[in-house]
């Protein structure tokens, strides 16, 4: 029985995991859920949000104060590439305009549920956010494009979803959501 529980505990103590604190994940494409959580962190009070939307050919126009920014901005987390499935599935660009440098991560194979992802920089700056994202499968596709701005201090402006989807038994729908942050400095 004792060497039975000396062996049990040998067992167990080589099977132990070291603790992942202070281990940093790496970072393969851009930090999506990062950029997301900091700039969470410039928006924790209320702010009046202008919100413009659009369900196939329905306008309403709304202005309200959005207290919980964790929920608000929650799709764009549906755009990160940093997990370890991703990896090599992607490629880089760099390209620039006269205000913008750009850089574009697009997917290698069709059936990747994040299509691109566009950064603008000015002056290191991020500036826009750009991704699209699609889905298909037997009961319905749907593509996503998602957009954020940013003031020249790096802090959200303004952000939007624009997209359709089509359901098996024949629905189509378009929508789109253009929403401006105010009260910002």
């Amino acid at each position: 029985m004792r060497f039975f529980l000396y062996f049990l505990f040998l067992i167990l103590l080589t099977n132990c995991n070291p603790p992942l604190e202070g281990k940093v994940a790496k970072v393969l494409y851009f930090d999506v859920k990062n950029l997301i959580h900091e700039q969470i962190k410039f928006l924790s009070t209320d702010l009046r949000v202008q919100k413009f939307i659009r369900h196939n050919k329905q306008l309403e126009n709304n202005e309200l104060i959005v207290s919980n920014w964790q929920q608000e901005l929650k799709i764009f987390e549906e755009a990160n590439l940093n997990r370890p499935i991703y990896k090599d599935l992607y490629t880089r660009k760099d390209s620039a305009s006269q205000d913008l440098s750009y850089i574009i991560w697009t997917a290698k194979t069709a059936n990747l549920q994040v299509r691109y992802i566009t950064l603008g920089y000015k002056k290191d700056v991020l500036r826009t956010f750009e991704a699209t994202l699609q889905i298909k499968n037997i009961l319905y596709k749907s593509e996503k494009r998602l957009r954020l701005s940013f003031q020249p201090n790096g802090v959200l402006q303004g952000y939007g979803i624009k997209g359709n989807f089509d359901l098996i038994y024949g629905a189509h729908h378009d929508y789109e959501i253009d929403a401006v942050i105010k009260g910002l400095k």
